[in-house]
């Protein structure tokens, strides 16, 4: 059955540090590109986010800013991927949260990939760093990028290629560690896990990964972790003829009955915001009844009404998504002088999105 399928390729397999005529790792690249077409041949839709354009940067030592090298650095490797794009039909897009968090942009991003797939291009995208606040990310790696792309898009799997072979119980070169074949919930006990440990040129890591991975799944998309090394081997993945990496399996079935909407809130789940809930509060919303002031505990960063929050149960365990009715200042001023009214809305039933 054909699949629309997202793949991620982090910094450290697209960008050659050592390289001294050009950026791209040409052999991994054509590798990818090859599997690419493959898979357009066997009547898959692929959709690509490569990283890379702030370490591609980093080779001119005259730039100090991570805007000014993702300026430099993106343009640096769309002129080796042009040598691909004539052979393959690829296409660029660069993004900034608010084409995910504004609706009328988050349609249009929506039509643009629809178009290009139909046309039998492959949306290559990657993050605007150029124009991200300073100290900032619009998201807070590609990985995450791959996992709102998926969802926004219908994709039916996520695969996040990386330097190692997948998820292990340890740290891969500790003695004894065991690779995780299958995961059946990504929870918190398993972030905890792989906490630290980021690669070198890129800002993820595993527990960004496996973020992703939780947010992917929780929309009905499966999701590998795997490495970049068996990049060729993705179409015998997906016709189910081989077995490697990660495979995190998805959460729910809800993937095919997700509207518009539900598909943009969930992706829209970028800001810092989140809302822990006592145990009565976590049990109503996860009976989809509204979320009420008086079941608050704590708020973690900024939101805004209309923002979209995490909602999280006494444990710290994602539950539900939501549209927050009231600010993140009023909320903590409720909070503070212990008036919270029975019957406020904090994040109405019909705003809520089940984990």
């Amino acid at each position: 059955m054909a699949e629309r399928i997202v793949i991620k390729c982090g910094s450290q397999l697209v960008i050659d540090p050592e390289r001294k005529d050009g950026v791209l790792r040409l052999a991994f690249v054509q590798a990818l590109f090859d599997t690419c077409q493959q898979l357009k041949t066997q009547g898959h839709e692929v959709i690509l986010v490569l990283s890379g354009a702030v370490a591609a940067g980093k080779k001119v030592k005259t730039v100090q800013t991570k805007q000014a090298r993702a300026s430099i650095g993106q343009l640096m490797m769309t002129r080796e991927l042009d040598q691909f794009a004539r052979k393959i039909d690829l296409s660029l897009l660069l993004l900034t949260k608010f084409d995910i968090t504004e609706r009328d942009r988050h349609t249009t991003l929506v039509k643009t990939i629809e178009e290009l797939l139909n046309t039998k291009f492959i949306p290559v995208l990657n993050e605007n760093d150029a124009t991200t606040a300073e100290g900032t990310n619009d998201f807070p790696d590609n990985d995450h990028l791959a996992a709102i792309i998926a969802i926004t898009t219908q994709a039916d799997r996520v695969l996040l290629c990386t330097d190692v072979e997948g998820v292990f119980s340890a740290h891969p070169a500790t003695t004894g560690a065991q690779l995780f074949e299958e995961i059946e919930n990504v929870n918190l006990e398993l972030l905890k896990m792989t906490q630290g440990g980021k690669s070198q040129l890129g800002r993820g890591g595993m527990t960004g990964k496996l973020k992703a991975a939780r947010l992917a799944t929780s929309a009905g998309i499966q999701t590998h972790i795997m490495s970049g090394a068996v990049v060729q081997s993705i179409p015998q993945l997906i016709q189910g003829t081989a077995k490697f990496g990660t495979v995190c399996k998805a959460r729910t079935q809800q993937a095919t009955s997700l509207g518009i909407r539900d598909r943009w809130l969930m992706s829209a789940k970028i800001s810092d915001g989140s809302i822990v809930l006592d145990a009565g509060a976590a049990a109503a919303v996860k009976k989809r009844k509204s979320l009420l002031a008086v079941g608050v505990k704590t708020i973690y960063g900024q939101f805004a009404p209309g923002d979209s929050v995490e909602i999280l149960d006494a444990q710290k365990e994602t539950i539900a998504i939501g549209l927050a009715n009231l600010s993140s200042e009023e909320l903590q001023t409720a909070l503070r002088s212990g008036e919270k009214p029975f019957d406020t809305d904090v994040v109405h039933a019909n705003n809520l999105i089940l984990l």
